[in-house]
C-alpha cells in the first residue's frame, strides 16, 4: 500500500511480447476516497486481471495480442468479501452465498436487483474514470455504452439506464461532487460503444434531458449536462439523417420556449438549430411522396390536384409508400429537408394509438359528433400549438409545418366557418335594407329570429373559447370584434321582438332599434375584413392597421383626457350662473348643454367645426379666446403631429412583423382542427412532413453555423464555451439505427492460449513513479483532446468552404479573360482580313 494517504493506487500492468524491449504498459488506478485494493491477481488458465478492492470485485480482460486492447469484463459491488471464481460458461461464483447462491452471467454488466449496488458500481466506475489512464477510460466507456438504453431501476419501469444517471446526478452526486461529470458524459456519448436513443413512447419524467432542466432551474451547472444531451441528439440526427434522435429535445421543447423559465436563450437556439434538418433517402422520398397542394382557384375544385413534384414551387410532401414512382419527378433538383410536427404541437397524453383504424362511420355520425364536440364547454384538450413568440415563427420548418396542416385540412375548415358568416352577415345586410328600401309595415319576424339564433350559437363559441383560455381570449383585438358582431345584432333581435310586442314603441332614438342595426352593420364590415387576414394579401393591411391601433392605444387615452377636460372647461365657461341674478347672453351661445353632445362638439374642433361657438370668437370674452388658442396649439397643433409620428412608427413595425402575425393567425384555426382530429387516432397525420429548399439556402445555413462555432470557441471570456464545447463526435451512418435493448453477449473469459501469446508482469506502484497520470494542464477546458480535434476539423472545413469560394472567383475571372482573348483574337483576324483584301 501506499505510504501517502491522498495518492490513488496505481497498478501496472506490462505486456511482453517477441521484442522484450518493447512492452506494452497499463495503468489501472483506484481512488483512495472510495477504494483500499486488498490484493490483485491473475486468474489462473485465464487472460483476466482480478482487482479485490473493499466492497469490489474488479475483473479485466488482457489483450491476447499486441494489438487488442484492455477490456472491463465484470463490476461488482458485494456487502460481504468472497473468494471468487469462474468457470468456461462464463459465470461468477463466490465462497459465500450471492444473490441466494444464484450465478451472474459477466453479459450482464450491472446488477439490476438492487437499484442501490447498481448506483454504487456506476459511482465508483465514474470516480475511476477520473483518474484513469486512455486504455483504463476507453474499457470504462465500452463497458458502459451498450448499456445506455436499458433498464435497471425496478421502481421506475420507464427511466432508462441514462435517465437513472441523470436523476442521481441532480438528486444526490452533484451536491458533493465536482463538474468532473461533465467530461464523462461527453466521453460516454462520444465512444463508439454508445448509441443513446429515445422509445418515442417514454414518458416525459423519464427522458434524461427533461430531468436536467429540471434541476437547472435552482442549479445552473446542471445545465452543462444538459447542453450535452442537446448537442448529442443533433449531432446524430444530421450525422445519421435520423430525427429519432431529436425526441427528448422535442419532447421538452415547450420548457425551451416557455419566457417564465429561465432557458429561453437556448431555446431560441435550439430552434435555430432545427432548421433544414437533412432527409434520410431523398431518391426514395421522390419515387413516394404525396404533395400537400396550396389551395387554388380551379373551376374543378372538387377533384384533386395532380400536377406533378418538378412542376411545383416549393412544394411540401409526406411520405407515402403506396405512391407509383413519376419519372418526370427526376427533374426535381431542389433539395428536401424534414420537420418534424413535435416543434409545432404538444401532445398532452404522449402515446401512440395503434395505426388500424375502426370502421369508418357514417358522414352524419362524423358531423353530429363534431358539432357536439365544438359545442361543449370543457373537454380536455389533446394537442396544443407550442408557445411560440412571433419573431420565431420565421423559422422554415415551421413555416413548412404551417402551411402543410393550411392545405391540408385548415383551408377546408376556415372555408365551412366563413361561408356560415356569411350568412350571417347577408341576414344583416337584409334587414338594414328592408328597412331602408322595403315596405314599412312588414314587422321581418323571421328574419330576425334566423339572426338571434345564429347569434347565440356564434356568442356561445365565443363564450367557450373564453373559459378555455381566457387570458389569451381576453388579449386578442379580433376577440373583441366578435364579441360585438354577434352581440349587436342579437340586442337588435331583441329589442325588435319587444317593438313586436308592444312593450317599447320603437319610435324613439332612445329606443335604440337603428342605432343598434347601424352599428352591427359596421362592425359586420370590419368583421368581414378581418376574416379576409387569412389571405396572405390582405392580412398584410390589415396587420398594419390593427398593430397601429393597438400600439397608440395609450395616446387616444391621453386625448380623451384632454378633450374632456376641455368640454368641462367650455361649458362651465358658456353656461355657468356664478351669480343669483344671472342674465342670459345676446344672442344666446349655441354650444350644446348635452354633456355628450357638449363632447362631441368640442371633439370636432379638431376637424375645423366652429358652429357651435361661432357667435363667441366675436364677442370680447378675452376667456373663450384664450381657452381656444390653448386647444388648437395643444390638440390640433400638437397632439396630432404625435399622432402622425405614433402611426408612421407603427406602420414600419407592423410592415417588419405581419408574416409572422398572418402565421400565427393560421395557427390558431389549425389548432383547432388538430385538437378535433386528435380525438381518437393520433395517426391521421404524419409525424413528419418534407419541405424542398434551395441547396444554397443550406450551404449558406451551414457556413454560418460553423463561423458562428468557430468565433465563440476562440472567444476565451465565454465561460459557457459553447454547445460545442462537449459535443461527442458522430459516428458513421454504417451503424445500426436502433439500439440494442439488452447488452451485447462478450466472448469467453478464457480464450486458448497461442504459442504467441504475450507475457504479464504485474506490480504495484504509488504516484511518485513514472506512470503517466491524468493531470489536466492549467487553462485547458474540460472538453479536452476531443473538442479540441472537432473544432479543428470545424475550422478546416470553413477554410476549405471559403477556399471554394476564392477558386470559383478565380475561375470565373478566367473565362471572362479566355474570353476576351477570343474577341479580341476574332477581331485581329477580321482587321487582317480586311486589311489584306483592300
Amino acid at each position: 500500500m501506499l505510504d501517502e494517504p491522498n495518492s490513488p493506487p496505481i497498478f501496472e500492468v506490462s505486456i511482453y511480447g517477441r521484442d522484450p524491449a518493447k512492452p506494452k504498459k497499463f495503468d489501472i488506478r483506484f481512488t483512495r476516497q472510495y477504494f483500499d485494493p486488498e490484493q490483485a491477481f491473475f486468474l489462473k488458465d485465464n487472460l483476466c486481471f482480478v482487482v479485490n478492492a473493499d466492497w469490489y470485485t474488479f475483473i479485466w480482460q488482457l489483450p491476447a495480442t499486441m494489438d487488442d486492447d484492455l477490456k472491463l469484463d465484470v463490476v461488482r459491488y458485494q456487502k460481504t468479501r468472497s473468494h471468487y471464481s469462474t468457470c468456461l460458461h462464463q459465470e461468477l461464483y463466490s465462497q459465500y452465498k450471492i444473490d441466494d447462491n444464484q450465478p451472474q452471467h459477466i453479459e450482464r454488466r450491472f446488477q439490476n436487483t438492487n437499484v442501490q449496488y447498481f448506483e454504487r458500481e456506476i459511482r465508483h466506475m465514474i470516480a475511476i474514470y477520473q483518474v484513469a489512464d486512455e486504455a483504463s477510460r476507453k474499457a470504462i466507456l465500452q463497458y458502459i455504452g451498450p448499456n445506455l438504453n436499458s433498464h435497471y431501476d425496478s421502481d421506475s419501469t420507464g427511466d432508462t439506464f441514462l435517465s437513472t444517471l441523470c436523476h442521481w446526478w441532480v438528486n444526490i452526486w452533484l451536491l458533493y461532487e465536482d463538474e468532473s461529470h461533465n467530461k464523462f458524459l461527453s466521453d460516454l456519448l462520444a465512444s463508439s460503444a454508445s448509441q443513446w436513443i429515445l422509445r418515442p413512447d417514454t414518458p416525459q419524467e423519464s427522458n434524461p434531458l427533461w430531468i436536467l432542466l429540471e434541476a437547472a432551474n435552482t442549479r445552473s451547472r446542471v445545465m452543462h449536462l444538459a447542453k450535452i444531451l442537446i448537442n448529442y441528439c443533433f449531432q446524430n440526427a444530421r450525422a445519421e439523417r435520423d430525427v429519432g434522435y431529436l425526441f427528448p429535445v422535442l419532447q421538452c421543447l415547450h420548457v425551451f420556449i416557455d419566457p417564465k423559465c429561465p432557458h429561453t436563450d437556448l431555446g431560441a437556439e435550439t430552434l435555430e438549430r432545427l432548421k433544414y434538418l437533412p432527409v434520410k433517402n431523398r431518391e426514395y422520398l421522390i419515387d413516394h411522396h404525396k404533395i400537400a397542394h396550396s389551395p387554388e382557384r380551379r373551376l374543378d375544385f372538387w377533384r384533386s390536384n395532380k400536377r406533378l413534384l418538378y412542376r411545383c414551387k416549393d412544394p411540401i410532401v409526406q411520405l407515402a409508400n403506396d405512391m407509383e414512382p413519376q419519372g418526370f419527378n427526376e427533374n426535381f433538383k431542389r433539395e428536401f429537408c424534414v420537420a418534424p410536427f413535435s416543434m409545432l404541437w404538444r401532445n398532452h397524453d404522449n402515446v401512440r394509438i395503434h395505426a388500424t383504424p375502426p370502421s369508418k362511420p357514417s358522414w352524419i355520425r362524423i358531423v353530429l359528433s363534431l358539432v357536439w364536440y365544438k359545442c361543449k364547454p370543457s373537454i380536455k384538450k389533446k394537442v396544443e400549438c407550442q408557445g411560440y413568440s412571433n419573431d420565431v415563427l420565421n423559422n422554415p420548418a415551421l413555416v413548412a409545418l404551417i402551411e402543410y396542416k393550411w392545405n391540408v385540412i385548415g383551408f377546408k375548415y376556415y372555408m365551412v366557418r366563413f361561408s356560415t358568416q356569411c350568412c350571417y352577415y347577408a341576414l344583416v345586410l337584409t334587414v338594414m335594407f328592408l328597412q331602408v328600401y322595403g315596405s314599412h309595415h312588414g314587422t321581418l319576424f323571421g328574419v330576425f329570429v334566423a339572426i338571434a339564433v345564429l347569434s347565440v350559437i356564434f356568442l356561445w363559441l365565443e363564450l367557450i373559447q373564453l373559459i378555455r383560455d381566457w387570458r389569451h381570449y381576453l388579449t386578442s383585438f379580433y376577440n373583441l370584434v366578435d364579441m360585438m358582431v354577434f352581440g349587436l345584432p342579437l340586442a337588435a333581435s331583441i329589442n325588435h321582438f319587444l317593438i313586436l310586442s308592444g312593450t317599447i314603441t320603437g319610435q324613439t332614438p332612445d329606443d335604440g332599434n337603428a342605432g343598434l342595426l347601424s352599428f352591427s352593420v359596421l362592425f359586420v364590415f370590419l368583421h368581414f375584413i378581418f376574416e379576409l387576414r387569412f389571405s396572405k394579401r390582405i392580412c398584410q393591411f390589415v396587420t398594419i392597421i390593427v398593430y397601429a391601433f393597438v400600439e397608440i392605444r395609450m395616446f387616444f387615452f391621453l386625448s380623451a383626457g384632454v378633450i374632456f377636460a376641455y368640454t368641462i372647461a367650455i361649458m362651465h365657461l358658456l353656461h355657468s350662473c356664478p351669480f343669483k341674478m344671472c342674465v342670459e347672453p345676446d344672442p344666446p351661445t349655441n354650444f350644446p348643454t348635452h354633456f355628450y353632445g357638449a363632447l362631441s362638439a368640442t371633439f370636432f374642433y379638431m376637424a375645423g367645426r366652429y358652429n357651435s361657438v361661432d357667435d363667441e370668437f366675436d364677442s370680447n370674452n378675452w376667456a373663450f379666446q384664450t381657452l381656444m388658442m390653448g386647444y388648437y396649439f395643444f390638440m390640433v397643433v400638437l397632439m396630432l403631429n404625435v399622432l402622425i409620428a405614433l402611426i408612421n412608427n407603427a406602420f414600419n413595425d407592423g410592415a417588419a412583423t405581419w408574416h409572422a402575425t398572418w402565421l400565427e393567425s393560421r395557427i390558431r384555426v389549425i389548432e383547432t382542427v388538430e385538437d378535433i382530429s386528435f380525438r381518437e387516432h393520433y395517426n391521421w397525420f404524419p409525424d413528419e412532413i418534407y419541405y424542398s429548399v434551395l441547396g444554397k439556402q443550406i450551404e449558406v445555413y451551414q457556413a454560418k453555423e460553423l463561423d458562428e462555432w468557430a468565433n465563440s470557441t476562440n472567444d476565451g471570456n465565454n465561460s459557457s464555451a459553447t454547445l460545442v464545447d462537449n459535443v461527442p463526435k458522430p459516428r458513421s451512418s454504417s451503424k445500426s439505427k436502433v439500439p440494442p435493448m439488452s447488452p451485447t453477449r462478450l466472448p469467453p473469459m478464457s480464450p486458448p492460449r497461442s504459442s504467441h501469446s504475450p507475457n504479464y508482469l504485474f506490480k504495484q506502484r504509488d504516484s511518485t513513479s513514472s506512470a503517466t497520470t491524468y493531470t489536466p494542464e492549467s487553462g485547458e477546458d474540460v472538453v479536452g483532446a476531443a473538442s479540441g480535434r472537432l473544432m479543428n476539423e470545424l475550422q478546416g472545413e470553413l477554410r476549405q468552404h471559403e477556399l471554394r469560394q476564392v477558386q470559383g472567383q478565380i475561375g470565373a475571372l478566367q473565362g471572362q479573360m479566355k474570353e476576351m482573348q477570343e474577341m479580341l483574337s476574332a477581331f485581329l483576324e477580321t482587321r487582317a482580313a480586311s486589311g489584306s483584301s483592300s
